[in-house]
């Protein structure tokens, strides 16, 4: 297959990914949410590398390379960090399905204080600020996207957008336990967080991710594991 095929399959892929993620989020649709809908918004989260990946490799181009290995560096740290805390209440409540976290309030409410790791998460996961490492204009020209144009470049926002949207409904529906409403509390600390916090340096975020996001996510996964046993 020639390398145009896969320039122009990877901003398609890509969104297509993050659409699938919507039939986990519990709606009117109950039939599309199964038992092991925490698994599946999982993979399908970590499968989003793969097309930054054959996105950056396609263009030959320098920058967009550069941009393309920022971010998938970004997004395996911070998916870490992200799977653990997604797993923390999972854990607790001994069920892999979305549609049981709307019966346990009050058990959920032990981790109120891990939507800011879930947000930072978020932020990093989306090339938001401060942390827009990987599109940081005045140092990669639009990192890897510089290429596209058109529709492809529409599909990659596209898909960036979803993938904020979706984030925000799963921590909305984990933390604030209403799956729409909290997607607007969710969007509004994250312009709160643009507004105020500067860009971070590469490898300031990379520390944050090994030295404090990642342990105290361990930490709470071990928490709600203990808790469950007792």
């Amino acid at each position: 297959i020639k390398e145009w095929v896969y320039f122009y399959i990877a901003p398609v892929g890509s969104l297509f990914l993050i659409l699938c993620t919507w039939g986990v989020i519990p709606s009117i649709f109950f039939y599309l949410s199964w038992f092991y809908s925490v698994l599946f918004a999982l993979v399908i989260l970590g499968l989003g590398v793969y097309m930054i990946m054959v996105a950056g490799w396609s263009s030959k181009s320098k920058y967009r390379l550069i941009g393309s290995i920022r971010s998938i560096a970004i997004t395996l740290r911070y998916e870490i960090c992200m799977a653990i805390v997604f797993l923390s209440p999972v854990f607790l409540i001994n069920n892999l399905s979305l549609n049981i976290f709307n019966h346990y309030y009050l058990n959920c409410m032990l981790y109120t204080s891990s939507i800011v790791m879930w947000i930072m998460c978020i932020l990093a996961e989306c090339n938001r600020a401060p942390f827009d490492i990987v599109e940081a204009e005045s140092e990669l020209v639009s990192g890897f996207n510089i290429e596209y144009r058109s529709s492809e470049f529409v599909l990659l926002f596209m898909r960036e957008y979803s993938r904020l949207l979706i984030l925000s409904s799963i921590a909305s529906l984990l933390f604030i336990r209403v799956s729409y409403y909290g997607s607007i509390y969710i969007f509004s600390l994250i312009t709160f967080y643009r507004s105020v916090y500067p860009r971070y340096r590469y490898d300031h975020l990379m520390q944050l991710t090994w030295l404090y996001l990642l342990p105290l996510s361990i930490l709470l996964l071990i928490f709600s594991s203990v808790c469950y046993y007792l």
